[in-house]
């Protein structure tokens, strides 16, 4: 393991045992400023290793390519072998010598000289083969290695590999559900979590999140379903990952504590899509059965997470109802005609969105403030773009736009002294 990590994990380890007595504030600051002394140029050694390894396997590989045809296919795949074999000798070298600010690189280099031999060796017997299949070795192989030697650039590694290969078989290959992804995902957050690697999760949930919209689409393709359609499904997934946040704040940390970076996640996707919704959804049209079906799957679980929220403290009544009533809305929306879409779907949007800075000021979500004044923003705009030279025109937009935001202030500022007092029950995160 890299020295910083442990150092991360140490500082972590101190900050608890001081916090249950075990250490007094003396001996924990003495501690933490030796390991800000040892730390400092630490990580800078091991992002150059890295560099070094990305560059040595580039290096690699443009070297076989401009001597491919002069080598013999023997001599090639004994410098293939040779190279791969040779960086993750040098990695347990390193490890065993507590050289380990390269260890990473070495690793890193191994598993990348692996997918290179997959490559070139497919090139030397000339197999033409499904493409993504040698992605997908690539991927394992990396796995293996992040989770025998427990090393986060092979896992990243791994999980852009991952990524890439379901991309592949999706776009260029028309798949339209890619299960094979989904073992391959769950093992891969598995080793996250033997490693205890918080920002390993972030990488997790942007390729989980990448694979579940392609899909969405590629299932809007099958069943020809509106943009609209769509995107609404995509706004309602996300709201049982916004509960699974709140709840973790009352208390009960069931992902390593990132449950408040899967709420953001999970705020950006519902904002974003349910925008989305109004400008590529004009008419009134029915929903597909499938979409419908899943759709209320969705909500079922969107109000039992509510529910849950609820009853750990880390919801109130009004809280909870406008979670609901917005899951509700993305469904009724459908069914709204086409002159109404605008004039319905804006008072809604803007007023969650209100009710979103609330939220965040009153629990110190800070993420969560610039989001939602951003979606107020742009709902304004979109107003003004769609209602130009119709309805409104720009002396008429800017003056209902300024009482608007007048109003809003007034009303934020008499909402934050109205709950001045600290709620119990969640500790509130940035």
């Amino acid at each position: 393991m890299l020295t910083w990590s442990y150092h991360k994990r140490l500082s972590r380890d101190i900050e608890r045992w001081t916090g249950k007595g075990w250490l007094l504030p003396e001996g924990r600051a003495a501690i933490l400023d030796e390991l800000r002394q040892q730390r400092r140029g630490s990580r800078l050694p091991a992002i150059i290793g890295i560099l070094g390894a990305v560059l040595l396997a580039t290096g690699a590989m443009t070297f076989m390519s401009a001597n491919w045809q002069e080598m013999s296919k023997l001599t090639r795949l004994i410098i293939l072998f040779s190279a791969m074999w040779a960086a993750f000798g040098a990695a347990v070298w390193l490890q065993r010598t507590a050289h380990d600010y390269l260890l990473e690189a070495m690793l890193l280099l191994g598993a990348g000289m692996f997918g290179v031999n997959i490559m070139l060796i497919a090139q030397i017997y000339h197999i033409d083969g499904h493409y993504p299949d040698a992605l997908f070795l690539w991927t394992v192989g990396a796995l293996v290695v992040a989770l025998a030697l427990e090393s986060r650039a092979a896992l990243a590694l791994a999980f852009v590999l991952m990524t890439i290969w379901t991309g592949a078989e999706m776009m260029s290959f028309d798949v339209r559900l890619h299960w094979p992804f989904v073992p391959v995902w769950v093992v891969g957050a598995a080793v996250i979590f033997r490693m205890k690697w918080r920002a390993g999760l972030h990488l997790a949930t942007l390729s989980l999140g990448f694979w579940g919209a392609v899909t969405m689409l590629q299932l809007a393709n099958r069943f020809n379903w509106t943009d609209g359609q769509t995107l609404a499904l995509m706004a309602l997934l996300t709201l049982p990952f916004f509960m699974l946040g709140l709840i973790r704040d009352a208390g009960k940390g069931w992902l390593m504590g990132f449950e408040p970076a899967l709420m953001r996640y999970a705020m950006l996707g519902l904002l974003t899509a349910s925008f989305l919704m109004q400008t590529d959804l004009r008419g009134s049209v029915r929903l597909d059965a499938v979409l419908f079906s899943l759709m209320l799957a969705v909500a079922a679980l969107s109000a039992y997470g509510a529910l849950s929220a609820y009853r750990s403290g880390a919801l109130k009544a009004m809280d909870m109802a406008v979670l609901l009533g917005f899951a509700a809305w993305l469904i009724l929306f459908h069914y709204v005609p086409r002159g109404l879409v605008l004039w319905v779907h804006a008072p809604i949007y803007m007023g969650f969105a209100i009710w979103l800075m609330a939220f965040a000021q009153y629990w110190a979500f800070s993420v969560l403030l610039p989001m939602a004044l951003t979606a107020f923003g742009a709902e304004v705009l979109y107003i003004y773009a769609e209602t130009m030279g119709s309805l409104l025109d720009t002396s008429l937009f800017f003056l209902v736009g300024g009482v608007l935001l007048i109003a809003l202030a007034f009303g934020l500022e008499k909402l934050r002294r109205a709950l001045s007092a600290p709620r119990s029950g969640g500790e509130g995160a940035s």
